[in-house]
């Protein structure tokens, strides 16, 4: 993987940074989308938009009195074998919102809670759709695709 990274500096004219920037780089996950019909995504499956799947009980977040807009969730199970994930749990679901309004970008303190990752340590085949709570605008709202990694 260095060899490769190192082979891409050079090809883009970074030969001379390549050291500093080798010992900088972490391994990533690349995360690819698939668009599909709603009903086609599986519960629990890596997804990005469409409604969260999530445990009973499970409360909408909001901050500043607005909803926040559910951007995607990662399966876990679908990702534990890549070294980029090595420090997360091996099972369980991800689920990543944010303020679509754009509102704060968390460089202040007062950006805290514009976005929420949340973790269900259950099995994602036991969660259920959530609906979208009404005050939710068009704006923060994403057509469902499937992940791949």
């Amino acid at each position: 993987m260095v060899e490769k990274l190192k082979h891409l500096l050079d090809s883009i004219g970074l030969t001379q940074f390549s050291d500093a920037l080798l010992k900088l780089s972490l391994p990533a996950v690349r995360l690819t989308h698939l668009c599909s019909e709603p009903q086609q995504i599986p519960v629990g499956a890596s997804k990005v938009g469409g409604r969260p799947d999530v445990p009973a009980g499970f409360e909408w977040p909001c901050w500043r009195g607005s909803p926040l807009s559910f951007l995607c969730q990662v399966n876990l199970s679908d990702i534990g074998d890549l070294p980029a994930a090595a420090d997360l749990p091996k099972d369980g679901l991800l689920s990543f919102f944010y303020d679509a309004q754009q509102r704060a970008w968390g460089l202040e303190p007062a950006d805290a809670g514009a976005w929420l990752v949340e973790w269900f340590p259950d099995d994602p085949a036991s969660l259920r759709p959530c609906a979208l709570p009404s005050s939710c605008r068009e704006l923060g709202l994403f057509e469902p695709c499937l992940l791949r990694f």
